[in-house]
């Protein structure tokens, strides 16, 4: 099963990582840092579905570097409180990837959240980054069907 996991804290990816591996050791986790390399790696997608999208509603636009690329303007007016949703949206503008299962994985609370998650489509559901990742692991062998490739 492969699984792409949109994360920028690189103390939470490694921990989630290692336990998703642990529960279901025939899956492969690709790792995107922040809300640019989602938008650059469309194409990669194009050419090798992920199975799932775990997705952080929280992310840098990215990393900062001497070439720092800049914010569009919706990522300046909207800030990162929203890139979670912008690349469900982005990804969805893809007629060969808007059908991938996204889990919006995220520490903001679902009652702040209704009013955007009203807007998704049935293929993405929200789950509450709790210490137990139980409910993740569940969900995600429910929705891919425990995959193996």
């Amino acid at each position: 099963m492969k699984i792409l996991l949109v994360e920028d804290d690189w103390l939470q990816s490694e921990s989630l990582m290692t336990e998703i591996t642990s529960k279901l050791p025939n899956s492969e986790i690709d790792l995107i840092e922040t809300e640019l390399d989602f938008r650059n790696n469309i194409s990669n997608m194009k050419s090798d579905f992920p199975d799932i999208i775990l997705l952080d509603i929280m992310l840098r636009w990215t990393n900062p570097s001497p070439t720092i690329e800049p914010p569009p303007e919706d990522v300046k007016t909207e800030g990162f409180y929203n890139a979670g949703f912008r690349c469900q949206k982005f990804l969805s503008a893809h007629n060969e990837l808007k059908n991938i299962p996204i889990i919006l994985y995220s520490v903001l609370e679902r009652l702040d959240l209704e009013d955007k998650l009203k807007n998704v489509p049935d293929t993405v559901t929200y789950v509450f980054k709790a210490g137990d990742t139980s409910i993740l692991i569940n969900l995600i062998k429910r929705i891919t069907g425990n995959i193996r490739k």
